[in-house]
């Protein structure tokens, strides 16, 4: 079998397999499509000119009330659109549109915190918007990158509502139990790896059916959003060096790095079964930084800690055990 084959050749090889109907349309060839490596280069440059046309605006217009920042918003997500449509092929266009997108989402951001709205009620808005980014940018990158940020801001939604923004910048001095830290680090993460496992479930179907624009972006931004959430929503004011001052208290969110560690795994597992080495590289490296993170972390000691991990080796051990066992024993003789 050749190592690559056409869109007809795989189309018809799938169709004789019965994976598709037969009266399934081939899916048009894209070739304009750019290799993972660019478009991070391009999303990065994006985001960077986003940040360059916020401080533009700032310094010409000064906008300083909410209605201002949500016009402004507006306007440049309109015309992040226009360029969107007005031509698909080129990178340039693409770039700009995004850094337009992106300005204009910050703008908008800005307008729902100038409103005084509770930091969960911004998070949950901000994930409404980034929803309805991903459905009206017929962009790619656009669309993944909404899905990504979407799964962040529902994390925090949850974070915020549940245990206050306070949680958030000083964890140090939150008390946290066991019971509720676990519950809600599966309220958060548990639907999106759902979301991930149905769609990579169905991928023939939405092939099949011409939905890859949208079920493509959403399915890799949610393995993102899974494999890097965790390192947002997670408060950042506890990763330090040395301890602060006051009272600690037992924090069990400690627990959500080494959480996000079992779910960078199922996201590896995804990322293998897509034969993804862009995903697989990323997974790795986002498993080797929540351990480190996990460590790091105050809110239990580091006795606990050891603990937890030496218990977790030996239940990994155990089950490569009994998976190697069940191979020996399912193997032919």
């Amino acid at each position: 079998m050749p190592k690559s084959l056409s869109i007809e050749q795989l189309h018809a090889a799938l169709t004789a397999q019965g994976v598709l109907a037969q009266n399934a349309e081939t899916p048009p060839a894209d070739v304009h499509v750019r290799p993972w490596y660019i478009d991070v280069v391009l999303g990065f440059s994006a985001w960077l000119a986003g940040c360059f046309a916020l401080v533009f605006i700032a310094i010409l217009f000064k906008p300083d009330t909410a209605s201002e920042f949500a016009t402004g918003g507006c306007l440049l997500l309109a015309a992040a659109f226009g360029l969107y449509k007005v031509d698909r092929e080129s990178a340039f266009v693409d770039q700009l549109a995004l850094a337009f997108s992106v300005a204009g989402q910050c703008l908008l951001a800005a307008a729902l915190i100038d409103k005084n709205y509770s930091a969960a009620a911004c998070a949950g808005l901000i994930a409404l918007l980034q929803c309805a980014v991903f459905i009206a940018m017929p962009n790619r990158l656009a669309r993944l990158l909404a899905a990504l940020f979407a799964s962040i801001a529902w994390a925090l939604a949850i974070r915020f509502a549940w245990w206050g923004e306070n949680s958030y910048w000083d964890g140090n001095r939150t008390s946290v139990a066991f019971g509720p830290a676990l519950l809600g680090w599966l309220v958060v993460w548990v639907p999106i790896a759902v979301g991930v496992r149905m769609l990579l479930v169905t991928e023939p179907r939405w092939l099949a059916r011409g939905w890859h624009v949208f079920a493509r972006p959403a399915m890799t931004g949610l393995m993102l959003g899974l494999t890097l959430g965790t390192f947002v929503s997670q408060p950042i004011a506890t990763f330090t060096f040395w301890m602060p001052e006051g009272q600690q208290h037992s924090n069990w969110l400690v627990l959500w790095p080494l959480l996000a560690v079992a779910a960078t795994c199922f996201v590896i597992l995804c990322a293998w079964q897509l034969r993804s080495r862009a995903m697989l590289g990323v997974g790795i490296a986002a498993a080797l930084l929540h351990v480190m993170h996990f460590y790091f972390l105050l809110g239990t000691t580091l006795l606990i800690k050891s603990c937890i991990m030496l218990g977790l080796g030996a239940l990994l051990l155990l089950v490569a055990r009994l998976l190697q066992s069940s191979q020996v024993t399912s193997a032919p003789r």
